[in-house]
């Protein structure tokens, strides 16, 4: 018998399996953009996260296998703050200081901003009461 648990928990390492897959693909196939393809995936990364939050709320719980798939674990596979966080270090170590600047502010700014965005639609289109 698998316990709600164990569905959690493979529900996120299912996840998280196709959303780095789908990270490496567009990574392999705009590697001349590095860093500009890695702030793509955080932004828009950062926009369909905001989206299923806003129109999974009062859906389904929290725990559910489902939106843990989703969230935690594509969400979270596909997301590249440890590569951003690195590309950072590569652009200051070759005294890219202006490009390390705008990578930072371009991938947090826009992050945020598209994660609202995202949210707000979510919930606009979310046919279930807010709870």
């Amino acid at each position: 018998m698998i316990t709600l648990r164990m569905k959690s928990i493979l529900a996120v390492g299912f996840g998280a399996m196709i959303g780095a897959m789908l990270r490496f693909l567009i990574l392999d196939n705009f590697k001349a953009t590095a860093p500009w393809t890695v702030a793509f995936i955080n932004i828009t990364g950062s926009f369909a996260l905001g989206f299923l939050t806003g129109f999974l709320t009062g859906r389904i719980h929290r725990d559910d296998p489902w939106r843990l798939f989703l969230g935690t674990g594509l969400m979270g596979g596909y997301t590249t703050y440890s590569t951003f966080s690195m590309d950072v270090v590569h652009q200051l170590q070759e005294k890219q200081v202006v490009p390390a600047i705008a990578n930072v502010t371009i991938q947090t700014v826009g992050s945020i901003a598209l994660c609202a965005v995202g949210f707000v639609l979510g919930r606009k289109l979310n046919p279930a009461p807010a709870s």
